[in-house]
């Protein structure tokens, strides 16, 4: 995941160069083939080698009650969907819907802190394991991502 996170930081500060943006980066509404993602890229994991184009619009515009100044659009081919980390819980067979448990979730090793802030988009799940920890109580949902190397081998074939 880091390796990604490391290009998609390159990318969000090539938009902001690329346009010469005077707004704060956290007055930027950011949009996937025209559906709202958000007001940061930092933390959407999706294949950065996928997107076709982006477009920057210098127009405010107001989007669940929040205005943004300006909008940069990300186009990719194919319909991908994104969806925040906490869906995940729906994606594991545990049958445990007892909200009062706590869920810790982890992606490629790496412990998530603020679930609120993370999406990921479903094409690039590569596994998921779901673990009931009964004596603490909580659920463990360990997400592995498709790697470098498996996004090469999928545009080989």
């Amino acid at each position: 995941m880091k390796p990604n996170i490391i290009l998609f930081f390159c990318l969000f500060l090539f938009t902001g160069s690329l346009f010469a943006q005077k707004e704060t980066y956290e007055n930027v509404a950011y949009f996937l083939n025209s559906e709202f993602i958000g007001n940061t890229i930092i933390g959407i994991d999706m294949d950065p080698l996928s997107i076709d184009s982006i477009k920057k619009i210098d127009k405010t515009a107001t989007i669940e009650g929040k205005e943004y100044s300006s909008q940069i659009h990300f186009f990719k081919s194919g319909i991908k969907t994104i969806i925040p980390l906490g869906e995940l819980n729906s994606k594991c067979s545990l049958n445990i819907n007892d909200k009062s448990i706590a869920t810790i979730y982890f992606i490629d090793g790496e412990l998530i802190e603020d679930i609120s802030s993370v999406k990921i988009e479903q094409s690039y799940i590569r596994d998921i394991k779901c673990t009931y920890l009964d004596k603490l109580p909580m659920k463990l949902i360990v997400v592995q991502v498709s790697t470098k190397k498996d996004l090469q081998e999928k545009r080989i074939r």
